[in-house]
């Protein structure tokens, strides 16, 4: 039971910590996909489509550091509530709360790993797949200027994008 405990108290902190640091990263991904919906006229649902699949890697990324945060804002108040010496009152010596914590962080390990390998991969393909959606609707909603966009085997390069996709200025197209 020890274990299950030390395990909830870092749990809600590391869920907490993860939210908050991936939200942090994707704050500019956010103000960027937000001009899509205001000025290039798509849809909400699609730009939540597309800030879920680029949360996916970023919280893989995030979870070992919410993990640590967690552990220790838990452990942390343990201490501040005097529940670790309340433990030692009671005969368990303080080095076994580091298993209970090793253990969470195996898991969260895993969680990290297996969000590595599968699941930041699937979100790649489905980000691509909705912005080639979006294209295929909107051409004009993924022009960014001095960004080369690229149509087949055309390239298309402007300096200045107005803010509704439509007039372009310093245009280079490269042909094949």
């Amino acid at each position: 039971t020890l274990y299950r405990y030390v395990a909830l108290e870092a749990l809600r902190p590391t869920l907490f910590a993860l939210f908050g640091l991936t939200a942090i990263v994707l704050t500019t991904k956010v103000l960027e996909f937000s001009e899509l919906v205001i000025n290039r006229g798509v849809d909400g649902s699609s730009v939540a489509a597309i800030l879920f699949f680029e949360a996916v890697p970023v919280a893989g990324r995030m979870l070992p550091f919410a993990v640590l945060v967690g552990a220790l804002f838990a452990l942390g108040r343990m201490g501040a509530d005097r529940e670790i010496l309340a433990l030692e009152a009671s005969g368990i010596a303080p080095a076994r709360l580091t298993w209970p914590v090793v253990s969470f962080a195996a898991v969260a390990s895993v969680a990290a790993l297996v969000m590595g390998l599968e699941a930041t991969p699937w979100s790649s393909r489905a980000l691509d797949a909705q912005l080639a959606a979006i294209g295929r609707e909107k051409p004009w909603a993924n022009l960014r200027p001095g960004v080369v966009q690229r149509f087949g085997g055309w390239q298309l390069d402007a300096r200045e994008v107005s803010a509704s996709g439509d007039r372009l200025g310093g245009v280079m197209l490269w042909t094949p």
